[in-house]
């Protein structure tokens, strides 16, 4: 199954080459230098986002900067983080005009498009919860919608043909990520897991290559049955000894952590899609 722009809105189609036709449109898609240029851009404000985002989130997860408070830290990766944002639209549909004839048909693009959407809501709702100190119901509805998204769009990644791999890779990154979380008494078991599941993994995308549907289908199996006890884990160490507020925000930074994972993910896969 793949799901994509051209084939959701069909009507946009022509809209797409008469912006493909203008001659300053043209001119930049068919000199490397200045496509190089925005590309580059590109990535050095995803490189600013992805610090601003991870530096809070991981401080909620407790992972980083314990002498400084939530909210310090949040008041100082703010800027950085609105920088991040806007630069990464701006140089990204800056791209995407110059490719849109490409991107259209693509579905790793339909699939960051909605985890960007997803990941933009749950850090602002991270952001709110830290400066609050808990979730109010307008942040619950955010929350939820998000969680909306962001669960089609690893739905979308885990049954499009091509893609199934990176779907793997953020759950793997998921378990990862509580693995450093938890306790330390639980982790040579978690790592012992993430060994077991990346066999699981390689596994999986032998039979798939092999068109052997049976082994991809026990490969993943074997890959869920490693991952979840893993995630489960450090669920369950997150929520150990906090309060429902610390627990709350835990979960929802951890939450934002994979969304932005999996627009990076799927935009590393575009060129592959």
């Amino acid at each position: 199954m793949t799901v994509n722009l051209r084939d959701l809105a069909p009507s946009i189609q022509p809209a797409v080459d008469a912006i493909a036709a203008i001659p300053v449109i043209r001119y930049v898609n068919e000199t490397a230098w200045i496509f190089a240029v925005v590309e580059t851009g590109h990535l050095l404000f995803l490189a600013i986002l992805g610090g601003s985002v991870l530096g809070l989130n991981l401080r909620l997860l407790g992972l980083i900067l314990p002498g400084m408070s939530n909210r310090d830290v949040e008041r100082a990766l703010h800027p950085w983080y609105v920088t991040g944002v806007v630069g990464t639209i701006v140089t990204g549909v800056a791209m995407a005009i110059t490719v849109a004839r490409t991107l259209l048909p693509s579905g790793a693009f339909f699939i960051k498009m909605v985890a960007l959407a997803a990941a933009i809501l749950l850090s602002h709702v991270v952001a709110r919860q830290v400066r609050s100190g808990r979730m109010a119901l307008p942040e619950n509805a955010i929350f939820g919608l998000a969680l909306l998204l962001w669960s089609g769009s690893l739905l979308l990644f885990a049954t499009t043909q091509g893609l199934n791999s990176g779907a793997m890779l953020i759950g793997l990154a998921g378990a990862g990520i509580l693995a450093a979380a938890s306790q330390p008494r639980h982790r040579p078991a978690i790592i012992g897991l993430f060994v077991v599941a990346f066999g699981a993994w390689f596994f999986a995308l032998d039979g798939i290559s092999d068109e052997g549907h049976l082994a991809g289908w026990a490969g993943n199996a074997l890959l869920a049955a490693t991952v979840v006890p893993a995630l489960g884990a450090g669920v369950r160490d997150i929520r150990a000894g906090s309060h429902q507020a610390d627990v709350s925000m835990k979960l929802t930074a951890f939450a934002s952590t994979l969304a932005w994972v999996t627009v990076a993910a799927a935009g590393r896969w575009i060129g592959f899609s």
